[in-house]
């Protein structure tokens, strides 16, 4: 009686973890057959050498879901829904040199720059933090998650390294979870020529995303939140 109750107590074992990559991460029943999910960012800033002229890059984009499916399902709502467009970002530069721009969402109240917030967090899916399908590797162009620490406190900030080397060290780390396609050498240029103001916020230049948009009638439902 003692052997048949340990056997069917390890057979609800394997039946509970199947189809699970660890605590707070998405079952792989609930995730969609989607691989990739096509989109584009718009970015706009105040020519650097003619402050009456505005520039505008549009750059089209490619999502990993089934790399991040929470990170990028979070993603797309938050892009749909509008929540970053008009809003300004950010340049930053490493101590090693390499750098990166944020999509912090600031939006512009009573002559000041307010940061947009949410009330969740979302998982880090990424290998250190027990998701170990996201092999996606920190290098120009990717797009990955910003967290303010621990590693279930990313929510809406994300990065685009402008460098392959300097953030190596992210991979496994922090949750990657797309591309910017073919990035206009101009657009990096002038990245790489803007000037470092105060915390870093290039805000003195308007250097915002205009709109994030994503293609197709994707819907992926709501991502799993943890509660702030």
């Amino acid at each position: 009686m003692k052997k048949l109750a340990l056997a069917l107590f390890a057979m609800l074992l394997i039946f509970s973890t199947a189809g699970c990559s660890g605590p707070g991460f998405m079952n792989d029943k609930d995730i969609k057959d989607i691989d990739t999910i096509t989109g584009s960012i718009t970015l706009s800033y105040r020519n650097l050498d003619n402050q009456n002229e505005t520039e505008s890059y549009t750059i089209a984009f490619e999502l990993y879901y089934k790399k991040a499916p929470i990170t990028v399902t979070n993603f797309v709502k938050l892009a749909k829904s509008g929540f970053y467009n008009d809003t300004f970002c950010s340049k930053f530069s490493m101590a090693d040199g390499s750098e990166y721009f944020a999509v912090d969402a600031y939006i512009e109240e009573e002559d000041a720059k307010q940061q947009k917030s949410l009330d969740y967090y979302i998982k880090g899916e990424f290998e250190k933090n027990g998701w170990d399908r996201n092999d996606i590797g920190h290098t120009f162009g990717t797009m990955s998650m910003m967290r303010t620490g621990g590693y279930d406190t990313a929510s809406f900030e994300f990065m685009v390294c402008l460098d392959n080397e300097g953030f190596k060290g992210r991979d496994g780390e922090y949750a990657a979870f797309g591309k910017l396609l073919e990035i206009d050498g101009r657009l990096i240029d002038d990245l790489r020529r803007m000037p470092q103001e105060g915390a870093y916020y290039l805000y003195d230049y308007d250097f915002k995303v205009v709109e994030i948009r994503i293609d197709g009638n994707v819907d992926l439902g709501e991502p799993l939140k943890i509660k702030k």
